[in-house]
C-alpha cells in the first residue's frame, strides 16, 4: 500500500536572536490528505489506480490519511550574529481504507518520534534589512525497515500495517535569506538547496512571507513555500521496499504550499510581551508526486 508522507519544517525565519535571547515554541498541528499529485501533476484519489497494485484497484472504495504532531522548537542566540536553532517532532500517523464491499475498514496507525532538526544561523542587519545563511541537518528517529512497519515478507495481513512516520532520510539544508521590517510590516524571502541520501536527491526549497501589525497586539501573515526536484540520481517512479512490495515514499517531489497565519502577543508596557499564540493554516494546491495536505498548527511561544 502506498503511504502519503508530508514534510513538517521548522518555523525558521531571517532575523537572527541576540546573544542569550532565544524562541521556544510548543506547537500541536493535524495535517490530513485523501488525494495526491501524480507525476504529472494531476490530481487524484488516494485509491485510482495509479497509486494502488492492479490487483487493488476494485477492491477500495476511498482512502485518507492523516496526522497529528506535536513538535519542540527553538532558537539561541550564541554570538552577535549568530544563533543555533532546532526541533523535535513526535507524530502519531493514521491512515484509512474503506473496502468497496460490505462495511468494512482497514485502520493503520503509527506513533513514535519523527525527524529532529538541528542547525545554525548567521545573519547580519543592515538598517531595517537583515541578511542570513543557514545550514540545518533533518535527521529521522525511526525506522522505516519493513519488519518494523510489518510488511516484511510473508506478512500479508494489511492490518497489522504501519504507516511510516516520515520519508526516511538524512537531508541537508543549505539556505540564504533576506528580510526587511519596518514599524508595522516585514517581508522576508528565504531560497536554498536540499540534499537527501536517497538516490542523491536534490530540491530547491524557497519561502516567502508578508505580514503585518494592524493593532500592536495582533499580526497577521500570508506565506508561500516552493519546492522544486532537481536531481533524482535513479530514483524510481514507485519507490519500493526491499521485498518489492512497496511503495513506501516517493522521491522527486515538488510542490506549491500557500498559508495563511495569526499572531497573538499581548502588550506589555508599550512593546509585545514575551509570550503568544500563533495559528497558520496551509494547503499543497500543486505539485508532483506528493500527498494534497492541508495542515492546521497551533502554538505557544516564548521568547526572552
Amino acid at each position: 500500500m502506498i503511504a502519503a508522507l508530508w514534510a513538517a519544517s521548522a518555523g525558521a525565519g531571517t532575523w537572527v536572536r541576540a546573544p542569550g535571547h532565544g524562541y521556544v515554541q510548543l506547537s500541536l498541528g493535524h495535517t490530513r490528505a485523501d488525494h495526491r499529485l501524480t507525476e504529472s501533476g494531476q490530481r487524484l484519489p488516494m485509491t485510482d489506480p495509479a497509486f494502488v497494485p492492479s490487483n487493488f484497484e476494485d477492491v477500495f472504495e476511498d482512502a485518507g490519511f492523516s496526522q497529528v504532531e506535536a513538535a519542540l522548537y527553538a532558537e539561541l542566540g550564541l554570538v552577535p550574529g549568530l544563533e543555533l536553532f532546532g526541533s523535535l517532532p513526535h507524530r502519531w500517523v493514521r491512515s484509512r481504507w474503506e473496502l468497496a464491499l460490505g462495511s468494512d475498514r482497514i485502520v493503520q496507525r503509527h506513533a513514535g518520534l519523527g525527524d529532529a532538526v538541528v542547525g545554525g544561523r548567521w545573519g547580519r542587519a543592515v538598517g531595517p534589512t537583515v541578511a542570513a545563511l543557514a545550514a540545518g541537518v533533518r535527521l529521522p528517529l525511526y525506522d522505516n525497515a519493513p519488519e518494523i512497519l510489518g510488511i516484511e515478507a510473508g506478512n500479508a495481513d494489511p492490518y497489522d500495517d504501519r504507516p511510516p512516520l516520515g520519508p526516511g532520510t538524512v537531508d541537508l539544508d543549505l539556505s540564504s535569506a533576506i528580510g526587511v521590517s519596518g514599524a508595522n510590516a516585514w517581508g522576508q524571502l528565504e531560497a536554498g538547496v536540499r540534499l537527501h541520501d536517497r538516490q542523491l536527491g536534490a530540491q530547491l526549497p524557497v519561502r516567502l512571507q508578508a505580514g503585518g501589525r494592524p493593532v500592536p497586539w495582533l499580526a497577521g501573515f500570508a506565506d508561500l513555500e516552493l519546492l522544486w526536484a532537481i536531481a533524482d540520481g535513479q530514483a524510481p517512479d514507485s519507490y519500493l521496499d526491499a521485498y518489492g512490495k512497496g511503495p513506501l515514499v516517493l522521491d522527486r517531489q515538488s510542490s506549491v504550499r500557500p498559508g495563511l497565519g495569526a499572531l497573538l502577543q499581548p502588550i506589555q508596557g508599550e512593546d509585545p510581551g514575551p509570550v503568544g499564540l500563533l495559528t497558520r493554516i496551509d494547503a499543497v494546491l500543486a505539485g508532483r508526486r506528493v500527498a494534497a495536505t492541508t495542515s492546521w498548527t497551533g502554538a505557544l511561544f516564548v521568547t526572552w
